[in-house]
């Protein structure tokens, strides 16, 4: 290793300045962290939003534009069910309840309510339970949905709380409701993970350490990230919403990257110094090995993120940027600002120490596992992909959709209020599907295609009522379709499908008007469809980033296909491990739901995420195997020693970021608990089966074969990982 400085454009000569100009440094970060709380403070609330968007101009929101451009933005509509488990609607005590809810509701809610519609105004049985002892009040409201959810619907739900009498209850639900309740629970998660997140982390970095000082450090740059990239959320949303659930998203990979990243970085520091290293000579070693891995690591991850951006839908675009600023600020924090802090601390990293156990420190290390998968290879290969090949054949079953409502707690007001729907009324009903007929109404084929679409609709049993249409412009039509179930169902999305083609065909055949489907069903039949089209760009762009990355990183066309196939085998392992843990129910044990589907939206996210997480251990590791091979060119000691030098290390993180995701899956949002679940599964198989046996027992087997770079890519530019030679 050259004594000279490393050249100020790489890695090492990043944090070797950094460490130089440590004032500046800590002057620089302590500045951007001001300001980005200054940012979170008063710019976050405008930056999330609950609403999903699809950004191409899919059926169901050009149909949405239309509307507005005759209507203006799309109101909200909600809900109030009332029941009674004395009276019947035809008493007069119940109609005197209706209408105290009346009022108490158009009181509260003054110009944000439009109007409310009973049962008695309409003398509509679909208002009407059949056992009679309830019916629903729609509220009318002035604010789209979204906007509603901030400012409307908490003053309605204590002012109809206080207008009943007794033997009475009333409960309200909608899509305002809803994205209320969201974000109330997206909070309540945030706080909940942070809980039990910091202090399993504190707990294992102790473990990882032996020193309580240097558990700090990991804590504090996971802080930083976390803060930083809450502020770039919050300025970037003021040009583009984020979904709500982001701040889950910063906190989740700022506690696990975040933690990580340094843990990497602060062990090497140490196991330099203890070797004879001065500090500042450690904390060039480590620019130049830890920190370029984890450069490298995270640039695999903030790619693999960027690709998910190739969906053109709000949540994709949005988590991704989030997850993906998280991990460049936690990247640039070990850059620059980990150097100046070691620069500062130097051995102080190492005070109030705390003795360990032996039998710890030998599970962290794991040298007795190394012994027996190097002895035995070939065995040790086969026994792990004999565990891991059966749940990944069942992520074949995985089916995916949407939940709705049902990704709610059962405390939800939301939820409780769209069951009490879908148990006595009709979901569907409160949220029909809109046909929007846009042409030349007058055209004798255009008036037949309204009357022989009605027809047809009148005739399905899969509707709730006979469907409604009334002319709002010149040249627009617009027809309610009630639907019987929840617009998410099956039903509801096949009935989605019969009316775009089958329907609309047969009735507007030749007609100089095109009609196109809007409503709650349809826009999450495009969301599921446009997701699901998508999705195989995203696995392609993050196959080939990751296929060139670790073909540039470690110039060998044996490891990266290597790294992907078992990558491919962990995720499709953890996809497994989803479908029996919600589709099949095994996850009751454990007090996660049963569902039908998986999120749509999570297994891309997922194979993003976790294709770019197992890099960090994988590059790690091998990037102190070819270290010590570069030193020997002996394949067999060279993987055991990187699996001994790296052992405590990697355990360690594994288990931080295992915690950090469980604590997500310890939530309440059935989403983000499948997410949670999904990489705390991916993680504990990537850093035990795949770390532990799979990667060394195949490269032992390999040996010298892994490092195969031929003769005709040698023009690929180098960029080391392990010393600088």
């Amino acid at each position: 290793m050259s004594s000279g400085p490393p050249p100020l454009l790489s890695v090492g000569g990043l944090t070797s300045l950094a460490a130089r100009r440590w004032r500046w440094a800590l002057a620089a970060w302590a500045a951007v962290l001001v300001g980005a709380l200054v940012l979170a403070a008063a710019l976050l609330p405008r930056a999330l939003s609950p609403v999903v968007e699809v950004l191409i101009p899919v059926q169901s929101r050009r149909a949405d534009k239309l509307l507005e451009e005759v209507r203006g933005p799309r109101q909200g509509q909600e809900a109030i069910i009332v029941s009674s488990d004395l009276y019947l609607v035809d008493d007069p005590q119940f109609r005197k309840q209706v209408e105290l809810v009346r009022q108490a509701v158009t009181s509260a809610g003054g110009d944000k309510v439009q109007g409310v519609v009973t049962y008695y105004d309409l003398n509509l049985e679909a208002l009407r339970s059949a056992d009679g002892h309830a019916t629903v009040m729609v509220v009318f409201l002035s604010e789209r949905p979204e906007v509603a959810a901030r400012s409307t619907i908490e003053t309605l739900r204590k002012a109809v709380a206080h207008s009943l009498q007794p033997h009475f209850k009333a409960i309200a639900t909608g899509e305002a409701s809803y994205q209320h309740d969201l974000v109330q629970i997206a909070e309540k998660d945030v706080r909940r993970g942070e809980l039990i997140g910091l202090p399993t982390a504190a707990v294992t970095l102790v473990a990882v350490f032996g020193s309580l000082a240097a558990v700090l450090l990991p804590l504090a740059l996971a802080g930083v990230a976390i803060t930083v990239s809450l502020g770039i959320v919050a300025l970037v949303g003021q040009l583009f919403s984020f979904p709500t659930f982001t701040i889950n998203m910063v906190v989740m990979m700022g506690l696990a990257v975040g933690i990580d990243y340094s843990l990497f970085a602060l062990w090497r520091y140490r196991e330099e110094r203890q070797k004879g290293l001065s500090p500042t000579q450690a904390n060039r070693v480590t620019g130049a090995t830890a920190v370029r891995a984890v450069f490298f690591s995270g640039l695999v991850v903030v790619m693999a993120l960027m690709a998910l951006m190739a969906i053109p839908f709000t949540i994709f675009i949005g988590l991704s940027a989030g997850a993906a600023a998280t991990v460049t600020v936690a990247v640039a924090a070990c850059l620059t600002l980990l150097p100046a802090l070691l620069r500062v601390l130097r051995d102080r990293v190492n005070a109030l120490q705390v003795p360990m156990p032996s039998w710890v420190i030998f599970f962290l290390q794991g040298r007795w596992w190394s012994g027996i998968v190097l002895r035995w290879p070939l065995v040790s290969l086969l026994v792990a992909l004999g565990v891991l090949v059966p749940p990944a054949v069942v992520a074949f079953q995985l089916e995916t959709g949407t939940t709705g409502f049902r990704a709610m707690p059962d405390w939800a007001p939301s939820k409780q209020g769209f069951l009490a729907l879908e148990r006595d009324f009709s979901y569907g009903l409160a949220s029909p599907l809109e046909v929007v007929v846009k042409g030349d109404l007058r055209h004798p084929a255009t008036q037949g295609g309204i009357a022989r679409l009605q027809e047809l609709l009148a005739a399905d049993p899969s509707l709730g009522s006979t469907p409604s249409t009334q002319i709002i412009a010149t040249d627009m039509a617009l027809i309610s379709v009630p639907l019987r179930g929840d617009p998410v169902s099956p039903q509801g999305q096949e009935a989605v499908e019969a009316l775009r083609n089958r329907f609309i065909p047969q009735a507007f055949s030749g007609a100089p008007a095109e009609a196109l489907v809007t409503g709650d069903a349809a826009r999450f039949y495009d969301y599921v469809s446009v997701s699901q089209k998508y999705s195989p760009l995203v696995y392609g762009i993050v196959l080939g980033l990751s296929v060139v990355t670790l073909l540039v990183a470690f110039r060998s066309v044996v490891l990266p296909i290597l790294a992907v196939a078992l990558n491919l085998l962990s995720v499709g392992a953890a996809y497994g491990v989803l479908v029996a843990t919600f589709q099949w129910g095994w996850g009751r044990f454990l007090g996660l739901p049963q569902l039908d589907t998986v999120e749509v939206w999570l297994p891309v996210f997922l194979f993003a995420l976790v294709f770019g997480l197992s890099m960090d251990y994988q590059v790690f590791l091998l990037s102190r195997i070819r270290e010590r091979y570069e030193e020997t060119k002996d394949s067999a000691e060279s993987v055991r020693y990187g699996l001994d030098a790296t052992g405590s290390v990697i355990t360690g993180a594994a288990l931080i970021m295992v915690a950090v995701f469980s604590s997500v899956a310890a939530g309440e949002l059935v989403d983000l608990r499948q997410v949670g679940f999904g990489l705390a599964i991916a993680v504990l198989i990537d850093a035990t089966l795949v770390r532990m046996v799979l990667l060394p027992a195949a490269l032992h087997l390999l040996g010298p074969r892994a490092w195969y770079l031929p003769s005709a890519l040698n023009w690929l530019p180098r960029f080391p990982i392990g010393h600088e030679s």
